[in-house]
């Protein structure tokens, strides 16, 4: 084999071992946090894996859709603190996940389409509100512990402890 040959053989399997695991790295899934608890029957899909049982101890990512059946229920524990159930029947996205560890500080944005979910805030919710979107209303939560439940007829929120909490409705509309 001519020195030519050989250096084209070379680069051709080059690109075929490098060029797979360059395409990976480049669309890593972002961890924000970890199942601390879950029942049977919660599922997460990731923006680039399979959809998989959302175990104890399995990442939870950035953009991740998590969702519950009728029996199914899961705690996500994010990289702040923060601790998010998801209840029966519930469907959620992680929108939005920044946290600095340095300063304590960072932003959280949820997106909730129907269903249950109890958070109990971290320290991103001292500094700054969670927010969670829904069909009907957007809710804020400074440094508390809320319920949040979303279903056909509207959304229903409460502050069982902490800073505040705000329920603006996207129906034409108010602020609570």
């Amino acid at each position: 084999m001519n020195t030519k040959a050989l250096t084209n053989a070379l680069l051709i399997a080059y690109v075929l071992l490098v060029l797979p695991f360059g395409a990976i790295a480049a669309n890593d899934e972002v961890e924000v946090g970890v199942t601390a608890a879950s029942v049977t029957d919660a599922i997460g899909k990731p923006p680039i894996s399979p959809a998989r049982d959302l175990e104890t101890g399995l990442e939870v990512f950035f953009n991740e859709k998590i969702s519950t059946d009728d029996s199914g229920r899961a705690q996500l524990l994010f990289r702040d603190g923060t601790s998010l159930t998801v209840g029966a029947s519930s469907e959620m996205t992680i929108d939005e996940y920044v946290y600095d560890p340095e300063t304590s500080t960072g932003d959280m944005v949820v997106s909730i389409s129907k269903g249950v979910f109890r958070l109990v805030g971290g320290k991103i919710s001292k500094n700054k509100p969670i927010v969670f979107n829904s069909p009907s209303a957007t809710v804020s939560v400074r440094g508390g512990i809320v319920t949040i439940k979303e279903t056909p007829a509207g959304l229903t929120a409460a502050l069982l402890y902490g800073q505040s909490l705000t329920v603006e409705s996207n129906v034409a509309g108010g602020r609570s």
